[in-house]
């Protein structure tokens, strides 16, 4: 679903995902021209059995323009550390969700 300002909940076209989701999405037309950041990329920096670690960096015209670190507890199943704004949170925590999908998938 789309969150751009006065598009929300709108759904966007396949093509139109997959160019949102990579992030410098300049086609389209519901692309607010006022925004934090261009893309966000994430990583998991640090796992244990209690905790996992992710790392974000924003990026604006090809360049960082912001990072930080967010922490996840996996016995709350909560996030102790989360990312003020709810965009970039949602992100990471469909990044979080694939990330520990991926590891319980045998090879």
């Amino acid at each position: 679903m789309c969150d751009a300002p006065g598009h929300q909940q709108t759904s966007p076209s396949p093509g139109e995902l997959e160019c949102c989701n990579l992030g410098y999405a300049s086609n389209c037309a519901r692309l607010p021209p006022d925004r934090p950041c261009d893309a966000v990329r994430f990583a998991v920096v640090k796992e244990s059995e209690r905790r996992v670690s992710v790392q974000f960096v924003l990026e604006t015209a090809h360049l960082p323009s912001g990072s930080g670190v967010l922490e996840f507890d996996r016995v709350a199943n909560s996030w102790t550390v989360a990312h003020p704004q709810h965009r970039i949170q949602n992100l990471a925590e469909c990044f979080l969700k694939s990330f520990l999908e991926k590891k319980t998938v045998p090879l």
